[in-house]
């Protein structure tokens, strides 16, 4: 969809009276910010942007205002550390009682003095806050610390990685499910604690990396990222508080997030769904795992003849798994506040990077008609011509010029039509030896082992297949070179 300034033009097709309708969309964005619950939390502050002024509560809704005035729709999601309602000073404040609104007000009072109940259902209270007039999206992270309450002591035992992938689930989660995506996503770290804030910018970063690898090697429209922060706003000193912004960018290398060990006998995979009930979560995380490992390795070592013959996942399948797994793990954070799940969190990393850049890797082969072919044969030339592209695209220079070559070699050597037979008896002058393939030769040659390659001359064109007796042994030396 081509841009025209600040509005894109599409045709949308659904149950209205007219069955296409020209409508303008305008650019996405989205903000987020650590959400305040104290007693200046509904004070509203004079922001200045780019020499504008903005009357907000909070510097996100601020910029929000000015993306707006900019052509952006924006959208603003808050993140809550659930410890916020416990705070003594709150519940007798007269300021708080007047201007947070009488069911805000009961809710916090309630929360309070009935800390437990409340931690099984913290969404109420924050449902209730005024902020949510403003923007009905938010996300309540676990908190750390000690807190003293009228009937007891919370002592949350929780870990700072809970923090960092709550907030990544919830970055990665409104980035797939919208249709549109965004073109700018910006965090305000004008607010909140040192551990909060510090969790913020690493899960930001964690998200960075994600989206380069969902967008690897394609050409698609990568949005800006960007970190806000305001001028400190200090009562009684200044009335105007400046908001800045710094670009933030973050490379992806072309590397597996996973290693034949990760995946050998289900280790990670059953790391993340060690349920008995999830076995099927846990088969089809596995699945898509060793789906990419083999994937990214036929790429990586320049074997893309194998990838016509395993196949790969498809963008709606990768994507639905992923979806599953941030489900499952949102509802594991969310089911004891008190507690950590005690996740793994390099495990889950690992997990939804593969997810990411597995759903790129197939968006890419699928654009370039790189299609599971049944062990039917497929044309070297239709093989050079898609994977030139791909190499390309992911800046392998090399395994271009070397396929090149090795393309080449077999149209000079292989001149008349033949049925299938091993490429080693063709290229041996007939000789058809019954040697093991050799794992050496397969890298060193684009994958055209002599062995347990298979070649057909047919009209002027050479075609290529892989022995299915040699499958496991292809698929093992793959996902020991990821």
């Amino acid at each position: 969809m081509e841009r025209q300034g600040v509005w894109c033009k599409c045709l949308y097709k659904g149950k209205t009276e007219r069955q296409e309708n020209e409508v303008e969309i305008m650019r996405r964005a989205i903000i987020y910010q650590i959400g305040r619950l104290e007693q200046n939390a509904f004070e509203k502050i004079k922001f200045v942007i780019k020499e504008k002024e903005f009357d907000a509560y909070l510097s996100s809704f601020a910029i929000r205002d000015y993306l707006q005035k900019d052509g952006f729709e924006p959208e603003v999601v808050l993140i809550y550390p659930v410890s916020l309602p416990f705070n003594r000073s709150l519940t007798n404040n007269d300021k708080i009682i007047s201007s947070c609104g009488s069911e805000c007000y009961e809710y916090l009072k309630y929360a309070f003095n009935n800390a437990y109940d409340y931690l099984k259902n913290p969404d109420e209270l924050f449902k209730s806050h005024p902020y949510s007039k403003e923007t009905e999206n938010f996300v309540v992270i676990h908190s750390l610390g000690q807190y003293e309450t009228p009937s007891c002591r919370i002592d949350f035992d929780c870990e700072y990685s809970d923090i960092v992938i709550h907030i990544l689930i919830d970055m990665i989660k409104r980035f797939i499910s919208n249709e549109r995506k965004y073109e700018k996503i910006i965090a305000d770290i004008s607010s909140g604690h040192n551990i909060y804030v510090s969790a913020f910018i690493e899960a930001l970063r964690y998200f960075a990396v994600w989206l380069q690898l969902y967008n690897y090697g394609q050409e698609k429209d990568a949005p800006e990222i960007e970190i806000a922060f305001g001028d400190p706003v200090i009562p009684g000193v200044g009335s105007k508080y400046a908001i800045h912004f710094e670009g933030q960018s973050i490379k992806a290398f072309f590397s597996s997030p996973v290693s034949n060990d990760d995946i050998s006998n289900n280790k990670l995979s059953r790391s993340i769904y060690p349920e008995k009930d999830k076995r099927h979560m846990k088969g089809q995380l596995q699945s898509i795992l060793e789906g990419f490992v083999i994937t990214f390795s036929s790429i990586k070592n320049n074997t893309s003849l194998v990838i016509y013959h395993t196949g790969y996942h498809s963008e709606d399948d990768i994507l639905n798994t992923l979806k599953e797994l941030l489900e499952n793990t949102e509802k594991r954070l969310k089911e004891k506040y008190i507690n950590s799940p005690k996740l793994k969190k390099n495990n889950y990393l690992k997990a939804f990077l593969v997810c990411g850049f597995y759903s790129g890797l197939s968006g890419l082969l699928k654009k370039e008609k790189v299609s599971f072919e049944n062990n039917q044969h497929i044309s070297i030339q239709t093989l050079l011509d898609s994977f030139r592209n791909i190499y390309r695209a992911f800046g392998l220079t090399l395994n271009e010029t070397i396929l090149g070559n090795e393309v080449d070699k077999l149209k000079k050597d292989i001149k008349e039509d033949t049925d299938w037979t091993s490429l080693i008896g063709l290229l041996y002058s007939g000789d058809k030896r019954n040697t093991r393939p050799q794992k050496r030769n397969f890298f060193a040659h684009a994958g055209f082992e002599g062995t347990l390659t298979e070649c057909k001359r047919y009209e002027g064109s050479i075609y290529l297949k892989y022995n299915n007796r040699y499958y496991n042994t292809i698929k093992k030396w793959l996902m020991e070179s990821a």
